[in-house]
């Protein structure tokens, strides 16, 4: 390649990054409604629908996914023992799916802001293992507490970073106004969004994409809830730094000790199969 042409490219490939670092830069001066319909269309199930059919169409490696994230909630999950359990943000029902791969006893349900989505799940999932899973519309952004009733537990991964921070406002609100116990998150957080002072909660832009770091430590304790992390990682996002936000309503410091030791042992457990199953790309 000639040296005038690796010039143009750089050249060019600088002025993609200039162009989209503007991009989300004005994204995030948006008003809070305009912000929410962009974030709603780049994740609608029409946009997403290719990727969902080759997610379907590939082998289904879950049993063998690194995060930590699943065997923590599958441990709260036999330490709490909830009736229920809410899978918010639901993508393509891992979480759910996870949990209905262990025979967790709980009502599994998996929601999501799009019925388009819901509606191609409940095709793909009728007849098989995955059919048990109830499938529930929900928008966060506009979250009430009524939409939770009967819910004991809430899990998410890799959601609520795309909320924005007025509409985590208004979840976590929804959360303390009903039954729920107990919230695992995993999501990506920075130094400063480790506070834990309420009024030093501030969610802060990401400036290279959509996403919210949010306080999350601080935005509990605003709301009235303990909470405590973790350390998480997955396999696509080593350049991010991911955490696991539990978030509970004054749960007995031994409920967490057994549902960590427990959810530890469970990835252990199964490290050999992940270990000898690493994936595409790695």
């Amino acid at each position: 390649m000639s040296t005038l042409l690796q010039a143009v490219r750089s050249a060019a490939s600088r002025l993609r990054a200039w162009q989209a670092r503007r991009e989300i830069a004005a994204f995030f001066r948006l008003p809070y409604a305009e912000r929410v319909a962009t974030i709603q269309d780049i994740y609608s199930h029409r946009r997403m629908l290719p990727s969902f059919e080759r997610f379907f169409a590939a082998r289904d490696r879950l049993a063998v996914y690194p995060q930590p994230f699943y065997d923590l909630i599958l441990a709260y999950a036999e330490t709490l023992q909830p009736a229920s359990i809410l899978q918010i943000g639901c993508f393509t029902a891992t979480e759910s799916r996870w949990l209905a791969l262990k025979n967790c006893p709980a009502t599994l349900v998996a929601s999501d802001f799009d019925p388009a989505r819901l509606a191609y799940l409940r095709q793909r999932f009728a007849g098989g293992p995955f059919e048990r899973i109830e499938l529930r519309p929900l928008d966060l952004e506009q979250a009430k507490s009524t939409d939770l009733t009967g819910i004991d537990m809430i899990v998410c991964n890799a959601v609520l970073s795309d909320l924005q921070p007025e509409g985590l406002e208004r979840l976590l609100a929804a959360i303390v106004g009903c039954e729920v116990a107990c919230v695992i998150l995993s999501d990506v957080y920075t130094s400063t969004s480790l506070v834990v002072a309420p009024q030093s909660a501030r969610s802060t832009p990401s400036p290279i994409d959509r996403n919210w770091f949010h306080p999350y430590l601080a935005l509990a304790a605003r709301h009235g809830l303990a909470s405590f992390f973790l350390p998480d990682v997955t396999a696509s996002s080593f350049e991010a730094v991911r955490g696991i936000f539990v978030l509970h309503r004054q749960l007995p410091m031994a409920v967490h000790d057994q549902a960590i030791a427990a959810g530890w042992r469970h990835y252990l457990a199964r490290q050999p199969a992940i270990l000898a199953d690493p994936g595409p790309g790695a």
